[in-house]
């Protein structure tokens, strides 16, 4: 069988192409299983340890507390009714509410203005707020911190 230019070219190019597509399909059955975290098996602890389990709670999502320059991620939680002193935090964060109704405010005067779950809000940084579950149940909130986080309680 005589091979033309033409035909050698298409053999070539059908054989990269397979190639490409092989290529592809294993990365994909090699590419790493997402990390899935259940409900039940999120592992909370308290931000304010005097404060116990009436106090705010946290679980890292990503990152680490306490870290600054690095970003973090984590899941809040405030029982229902419960308030938070008055803090900063280094970092801006945003924040989506998850479950309950919660209220970010600068000082204990102020109108609390209700955040319901699917809402959200940026709280800029090193700017005193206080964190109130305004709800009948815990609040859950997710929040992302570019530049790390802190917590700062702020004495009046």
């Amino acid at each position: 069988m005589k091979m033309t230019v033409s035909t050698l070219a298409l053999a070539v190019s059908s054989l990269l192409m397979l190639g490409a597509t092989t290529t592809r399909a294993v990365s994909q059955v090699n590419a790493p299983a997402p990390t899935i975290t259940a409900p039940e098996n999120v592992k909370w602890f308290p931000m304010i340890p005097q404060m116990g389990d009436k106090g705010p709670a946290m679980a890292v999502v990503s990152g680490e507390p306490g870290v600054i320059g690095k970003p973090f991620a984590g899941l809040f939680r405030v029982p229902a009714g419960g308030v938070s002193p008055t803090h900063i935090h280094s970092s801006d964060y945003w924040a989506v509410m998850l479950s309950g109704t919660e209220s970010a405010r600068v000082a204990p005067d102020n109108e609390a203005k209700p955040i319901a779950p699917g809402g959200y809000w940026f709280q800029p940084g090193k700017a005193e707020h206080i964190n109130k579950c305004l709800s009948k149940e815990d609040c859950v909130f997710f929040v992302y911190y570019p530049n790390g986080m802190d917590y700062i309680p702020v004495e009046h």
